[in-house]
Order: structure tokens, then sequence, then C-alpha cells
């Protein structure tokens, strides 16, 4: 099975390199300083116990990586709009997409009953660009379960969280138990991931956006690490209630999330001095998830009539904080 990551960054590093590890057929699709230093070095793995020398494939030539049975796209929303053309040659008719990205994907409504089918987050996929782009007949959702961080190109530096390496959830967007979606989840269990295949796959993605809606944007504005702002009891209290408007939005479109956000919070105190994603992209200057994870909480609020005024105000905050930070792509 061939397999391309497309996006060098800390996911998409860690994911092409346990890949690579496993002796997958993996190509790596990246540019610049990363490319240059991949195919220079290898691509590195540092882990707490020890360092690792990868070796995938590296490409920065969609014709060159050809057609794939598994794209793995690792790139921010706003970014995909603008890879598309890199992405449609390695896209067959039997080719599938896996999503790999926080927050809400642009892929959400798709398979869903009634007129929801039909629609699009414009907070995500203004005009259903990506939709249209790449077709979400070829999508397998996935939700990402992994700490990383590119210190430097070619580069990943891969934090294990209680002893497991990552973990991440596959599932058709129908609910279907496919070949097809049996065959990824085994592509990443072979790389040394966790990785069940979900019939509920919307679940999962609010399960993890639980943990993000409040976190990343409120580490940017307060530049504090994942123990600090849930250690801080006024700040925890107001993700508390984040979480509880995201259940309010969720349960208005047939979404169960498992646990409380009192358990949530509980459980995201031990994380220490881990830094967010997003302030991740803070300190690097990189364009932010703002919008898939906080401002599509927003507009699904809009589109089932229910307030999120706590969400709303963040999101506004944390947009201006990245925009005046020149970490603000707009979708």
């Amino acid at each position: 099975m061939k397999i391309c990551v497309f996006g060098a960054g800390a996911v998409g590093g860690a994911v092409a390199a346990y890949m690579a590890r496993a002796d997958l057929d993996v190509t790596l699709f990246a540019r610049g300083a990363t490319l240059a230093a991949v195919r220079d070095k290898g691509l590195i793995l540092r882990r707490e116990e020890d360092e690792i020398v990868t070796q995938p494939n590296v490409t920065d030539d969609p014709a060159e990586a050809g057609v794939q049975d598994v794209v793995i796209t690792t790139l921010k929303s706003p970014a995909i709009r603008g890879a598309l053309d890199s992405l449609r040659p390695m896209i067959g008719p039997d080719t599938v997409v896996v999503p790999a990205q926080n927050g809400i994907p642009w892929w959400y409504y798709y398979a869903l009953p009634g007129d929801w089918g039909k629609k699009h987050l414009d907070t995500v996929d203004p005009g259903g660009h990506v939709w249209k782009g790449l077709g979400p007949e070829h999508v397998v959702g996935c939700v990402v379960g992994i700490g990383a961080s590119v210190p430097e190109p070619g580069v990943v530096s891969h934090r294990s969280h209680r002893g497991r390496q990552g973990r991440f959830p596959v599932g058709e967007p129908d609910g279907s138990e496919s070949d097809r979606v049996h065959r990824v989840a085994e592509a990443f269990q072979t790389a040394g991931f966790e990785s069940e295949v979900s019939t509920e796959i919307r679940n999962n993605l609010w399960h993890k956006l639980l943990g993000n809606v409040g976190a990343n944007p409120i580490s940017v504005l307060t530049v504090g690490t994942m123990g600090e702002i849930h250690n801080d009891e006024p700040v925890a209290d107001l993700m508390t209630k984040m979480m509880r408007e995201c259940y309010a939005v969720s349960e208005k479109l047939g979404v169960t999330i498992p646990g409380t956000p009192e358990e949530r919070i509980e459980l995201l105190k031990g994380t220490g001095a881990f830094r967010t994603s997003s302030l991740q992209d803070l300190d690097r200057g990189s364009p932010m998830e703002v919008d898939g994870i906080v401002g599509a909480v927003s507009e699904m609020g809009r589109m089932v009539g229910v307030e999120t005024p706590l969400v709303d105000a963040i999101y506004a905050l944390t947009r201006l904080r990245a925009d005046l930070a020149g970490c603000y792509q707009a979708p």
C-alpha cells in the first residue's frame, strides 16, 4: 500500500517517521528547508528515550509521488485550499484521503441525512472549495492524538503521553465498517499507533475538540502551558463553560460526547509544560488553526440556534492576537 503523508509539520513528520521505521511504503511531501534536510540527513525522530533516523521517500513533486492508495493530509485548513493542485495528481478513483488535523474538518457534513449533507462550513472551507476539489467521497475521518513539535527542519520531537506513542481513531463519514477504513487503521497500527475503527467518528472529533476549544486559544492569549492553564482555577472554570457550550451545539447535531467538562479538566491538569499546537504556531510565527478549532463551533452554533457567547468572545480575541502576530490566515 502506497501512503503519502502530505505536510511535514509536527504531526505529519511524526506519522511519516514511524511509518518509515515500520517499513511501510510511505512518501513525505515536504518543501523548502524540510525537504532539503530530510534528503540530506533523513527524517530524525527524537523521543524521551532515544533518537531515530528514518528514511521515508520525500518529494515536493506530486508527479514523482504518483497516485497513492492513501493520502494523509496534515496541513491546516487554509493550507489545504492552497495545496489542491499538488494533491490532485496523487488522488485516483480509489485513493483514500485521511484529513488529520485539529478542529472540525471540511468534510464534517458529508453523508449526514437530510439537508445537512449539502452544507459546508465557511470557517474551515469557504464556498466548499476543498469539498469540490478533493471530493468527500474519498474521505476516511481521523482524530489526531499525538504530542509532537518541530525544533528544526527535518527533526520531529515526539512526547509520549502515559507511555502511549499516539492514537488515531478512524471512521467512515457514514458510520459503515468498510474494507478501506480497516486498511487505514491497520497502517497506523503497523506504525505503532493505537487506531480503532469508529462507527461514530464525529463523536470522536467532538471529544477531541473539547480538549482544544479552550486550551488552544487561551494558551495563545496567556502564553501558558497546558499545565499552567488547567491548574489555574478561574481559567479552568472558563474552559469548562466553553466546553458546555460545545456540548449544547453537538447535542443539536445528534452527537453524544462521553464524560463531563470537569472530568476533562481534571485529566488535563497533569499535562505539565506541554505547549499546545496553537502556542507552538505563535512561537514560530506560523498560521494557527483558530477557525477550525474555535470559529467552527461559533458557526455551527448559529446553524443550530445555540448561543455560544464565551466561545465567540475567545474566538474574536484569539483571531486578533494571531493576526497582530502575523499568524492568522483568513479562511
